[in-house]
């Protein structure tokens, strides 16, 4: 990623954290003991214009209350045309770990004004892979009967696929979305998503590595 990305990042970020009233870094870190991240991979971010793994970003992004609009433009800036991150399944079919390739994305919280169904986005597809069809909206699902809905339609959710496909065709990129299934709904406390993200996230980028680079 190159200095002239970072610095743009950097200056976003800076000035959101002023925006919400901190007059430092490490104040805002402390209020957030559920980011999952150290302050010093914060501030090579905010001061130092690292530009992190997606997953990382889209974290720090949510902490500091950027809109989804803001952060499909913030993405589409950053990224080029893929997006490995983790992901949850809407039902107990999927094991942990599983590595899946998104083919089409349900927007939950953008319904049509006459349909009233979700946005419907497509990213370019990769022959060979195992695909499944992702619903996206703005919080977790956490409830049972919320993801044994949006299962009629989707075998995953997550919070950020309809931004970042949205974000690849404004800036006129390709887009491949691969996910990892962290968490069904027999996981019901936020500490078993963290351990197995920190479980399989190694395997994942792994298989992304020898798998999936060499046909991008």
């Amino acid at each position: 990623m190159d200095s002239q990305a970072g610095t743009i990042l950097s200056t976003l970020l800076k000035k959101r954290l002023k925006s919400l009233g901190y007059p430092s870094l490490r104040k805002f870190h402390a209020d957030r003991p559920g980011l999952g991240l150290s302050y010093e991979v914060l501030r090579q971010v905010v001061y130092g214009g690292h530009v992190p793994r997606p997953e990382t970003l889209f974290r720090i992004l949510g902490s500091m209350q950027f809109s989804s609009s803001q952060v499909r433009k913030i993405c589409g800036m950053h990224y080029g045309d893929y997006l490995p991150i983790p992901s949850a399944a809407t039902d107990a079919s999927l094991p942990v770990g599983a590595n899946l390739h998104v083919y089409h994305a349900l927007e939950y919280d953008r319904p049509g004004l006459r349909s009233k169904m979700p946005q419907e986005h497509k990213p370019d597809i990769l022959k060979g892979f195992s695909l499944a069809a992702i619903a996206t909206q703005d919080r977790p699902a956490l409830d049972c009967a919320e993801r044994s809905a949006l299962a009629e339609r989707a075998r995953l959710v997550d919070m950020e696929s309809a931004s970042f496909i949205q974000a690849c065709r404004q800036f006129g990129k390709k887009c491949y979305v691969f996910k990892f299934v962290t968490d069904t709904p027999v996981h019901t406390h936020g500490s078993d998503i963290v351990s197995n993200i920190e479980k399989y996230r190694d395997s994942f980028f792994e298989f992304f590595r020898q798998s999936v680079l060499p046909r991008l």
